[in-house]
């Protein structure tokens, strides 16, 4: 369903304490068929947190069009934390580990304008 195409800055192996992610040509409209990974490392004993500034993708059912999945771990096979789409408010999203994978795919459909959030990494405790 998916292209595995990557886009030249849109895939990262992020490694700061925070940062920003964001959808490829936020704040304008993300392309059709677009596939993009970012996986956070923080340092061992810390714990990850998402925080949401905009979102809106493409909606569907069970969010099989347009999706971000943030997943609790390094890998796409980790446990998933959200699987996201539509236009709505997204509550912060933590980690209960030092590692989170973080997926965007669109369809070669609709679009959306995207999203943009911003991570912050400390230890567990801070973020409770």
């Amino acid at each position: 369903m998916f292209s595995t195409t990557k886009k030249s800055g849109c895939s990262r192996n992020l490694t700061a304490s925070s940062g920003v992610i964001q959808s490829p040509n936020y704040p304008s409209s993300y392309s059709n068929v677009e596939h993009c990974v970012w996986i956070i490392r923080a340092l061992p004993g810390r714990r990850i947190q998402l925080t949401f500034q905009s979102f809106s993708l493409q909606s569907s059912v069970f969010c099989r069009s347009d999706s971000l999945m943030v997943r609790n771990g390094g890998t796409p096979s980790s446990s998933l934390l959200a699987r996201l789409c539509g236009t709505r408010t997204v509550s912060p999203i933590t980690s209960t580990g030092n590692l989170m994978y973080i997926e965007f795919q669109s369809d070669a459909t609709i679009t959306g304008r995207g999203f943009r959030l911003t991570w912050s990494s400390a230890r567990r405790k801070e973020l409770l």
